[in-house]
């Protein structure tokens, strides 16, 4: 919540963000959108982390936010740029001396789901899955794990599609 407050601050919108813009093409396209995890999860998965870890978090989150009105625009850059190099050394920074509770948060999540994202790929018709960066980044992120599954991944890239027309 208290970084949502900060964004909202810094003039970002959630009305406009990815999440929303998804929503809005999706239910004009009369598609459905299906969860890899449920939201009781998500809150039970931060209520049963140990207290240092749920401490450590804290302490993670509130110092992003001081770095917020830089990190932001970097996050950006990189996110738009497809910079996984530097997404790595933004997203991944405070995980580095908090292993466990980067393999909680990240890893253990991410190899539940690789398994879900074959058989969403097997639906018919276009199949879009949308996660957030620090899931696609790393040896242990979702992309890696499923290229080592065979899958092949292709970063959508709006210039691309621009310069196709």
């Amino acid at each position: 919540m208290r970084t949502t407050l900060e964004y909202t601050r810094l003039g970002c919108d959630a009305e406009v963000g990815v999440e929303k813009q998804l929503q809005k093409l999706t239910a004009a396209d009369k598609k459905a959108i299906a969860g890899l995890e449920i939201l009781g999860f998500q809150i039970s998965l931060f209520d049963s982390l140990p207290l240092d870890e749920q401490l450590q978090l804290l302490d993670m989150t509130l110092s992003d936010i001081a770095e917020l009105p830089t990190m932001a625009d970097d996050l950006y850059l990189a996110w738009r740029r497809g910079d996984t190099r530097r997404l790595e050394e933004l997203l991944l920074e405070g995980y580095k001396v908090m292993l466990k509770l980067y393999d909680d948060l990240i890893d253990q999540r991410n190899r539940r789901w690789v398994p879900q994202v074959p058989s969403l790929t097997k639906k018919s018709g276009d199949t879009l899955v949308v996660v957030g960066a620090l899931r696609l980044i790393g040896d242990r992120g979702l992309v890696a794990l499923l290229e080592k599954e065979g899958l092949k991944i292709e970063r959508f890239s709006p210039s691309a599609v621009v310069a196709m027309k």
